[in-house]
């Protein structure tokens, strides 16, 4: 009895151990770990998104109150914002649709592909959007529409070097 118990404790230990050297489950698990990370940091940049997409739409119907000095290209640029904001958007919906966590089921092989992939697809997604917030904000700071506070509190502001000068 006790030498049954005492190899089912050994033969837990090989198993535990053996999964914790294996240096595919060790990269599953960091890759794992990395994409929820990278998710979980552009997550909450969705509400920045929709607030400077209204803000953005507000500003292009008072432009167009003013019949006699429309500013044609401001309206375009800011329409521009409005789509590279939709796009991050989208963006975050459609890999949020698509990522599906791995099954047990599935090779350690298979698994680890497909997460380098996903992590990939989620860092770009990011990418779209900390990018389309920050030239969004930026355009919106050079054409003195107010930003909300918050949202600036949320990003860094670093890539702020694709600006048009427009005196509004």
């Amino acid at each position: 009895m006790k030498n049954s118990k005492f190899f089912m404790i050994l033969a837990v230990l090989a198993v535990t151990i053996t999964a914790c050297t294996n240096p595919k489950e060790q990269e599953k698990k960091e890759l794992e770990k990395r994409i929820m990370e990278v998710h979980d940091e552009v997550m909450p940049k969705m509400g920045a998104i929709q607030e400077l997409q209204e803000m953005l739409s507000k500003s292009i119907e008072e432009e167009l109150q003013d019949t006699a000095n429309i500013d044609s290209a401001y309206i375009e640029a800011a329409k521009g914002h409005i789509t590279a904001l939709d796009e991050a958007h989208n963006a975050m919906m459609d890999w949020m649709a698509g990522y599906e966590p791995p099954s047990d089921e599935q090779s350690i092989d298979d698994v680890v592909s497909y997460l380098r992939e996903q992590e990939g697809s989620v860092k770009k997604m990011a990418e779209q959007m900390r990018n389309g917030i920050s030239n969004a904000e930026a355009f919106a700071k050079e054409n003195e529409l107010e930003v909300n506070q918050a949202n600036e509190e949320m990003h860094d502001h670093d890539s702020h070097d694709h600006h048009e000068e427009h005196m509004h």
